[in-house]
């Protein structure tokens, strides 16, 4: 059985469920602050993981759509993506001598799946998808001729 999903809806839940994914993130934080009776403090990780998700749910659904805004927002949010896993990397490294391959291993694997998306969003392919809902079906140029 085939099915119809065109890809930038595939990718628009893709980046959906990452905003999910990092909105929960900042609400586990903010429910552990609010358990614990102490007081929720605002730090890096909290406010990437708020704007992160914000940010991905609303280029999802402009990929869904095919909003031209959202292959920008698309592209900056792998690019911080990939700044986030590096620095959760960075600070991880030190205490995990054993698994040192296996952290080089999915590192290598999430740069090559952050550039294939960085790469495919902003291939002619995909842009003329977008071109096709902003240009009209009939292109009237002899309009004004005489």
């Amino acid at each position: 059985m085939k099915n119809n999903i065109n890809i930038l809806v595939l990718f628009g839940l893709v980046f959906m469920c990452f905003g999910l994914c990092c909105l929960a993130i900042f609400l586990q934080e903010l429910m552990d602050a609010s358990q614990f009776n102490t007081r929720f403090r605002w730090r890096a990780p909290q406010v990437f993981f708020l704007g992160t998700g914000a940010m991905a749910l609303m280029a999802g659904l402009g990929l869904m759509l095919r909003q031209r805004w959202a292959v920008r927002t698309s592209t900056l949010i792998l690019i911080l993506a990939a700044g986030g896993w590096t620095f959760f990397i960075l600070k991880e490294i030190p205490g995990s001598g054993n698994d040192l391959i296996v952290t080089i291993g999915l590192t290598v694997f999430i740069y090559s799946a952050l550039l294939f998306s960085i790469l495919f969003l902003n291939n002619e392919y995909v842009l003329r998808l977008f071109d096709e809902v902003h240009s009209p079906e009939e292109k009237n140029e002899d309009i004004l001729d005489w």
